[in-house]
């Protein structure tokens, strides 16, 4: 039987932790999957070896190459802040910072819309008298 290699044992540590640290099964999973691509894209390097730019090189993969969503990416980035911070007792991740994702600034009316032609003849008139009925 073959010893386990140092990742296989890093990862065995990071489930018990995160099973005594009460963290949801869901959580956990998620977690030692992208502990497991983190450290395949870095070519399973020793944890100590792993470092902020290594950290910065995954992030910057996932970003621009894979094109993930930032909610998507800030996952990967908790997973290895816990797995950096816990788990290798290493203060690496720390100036990580999590992703911001495009603002979204919500169109209340198209600019047809609020000229009045999309709606029938006398709607807008309509509207506004209920609703001061409503206001008074």
């Amino acid at each position: 039987m073959r010893e386990p290699s140092i990742n296989e044992r890093m990862v065995a540590h990071m489930k018990r932790l995160l099973v005594t640290q009460g963290y949801s099964p869901q959580t956990r999973d998620t977690y030692i999957r992208w502990t497991q691509r983190f450290t395949k894209f870095l070519g399973h390097p020793h944890p100590r070896q792993i470092g902020t730019k290594e950290i910065a090189s995954v992030l910057d993969h996932l970003a621009n190459d894979r094109g993930l969503s930032a909610a998507t990416r800030n996952q990967a980035t908790a997973a290895i802040k816990y797995l950096m911070r816990e788990v290798l007792a290493s203060d690496a991740a720390d100036s990580i910072k999590n992703s911001k994702g495009p603002k979204y600034v919500p169109t209340v009316l198209s600019r047809p819309c609020s000229s009045g032609h999309a709606f029938p003849s006398g709607l807008w008139s309509t509207i506004s008298r209920m609703a001061s009925r409503m206001l008074a």
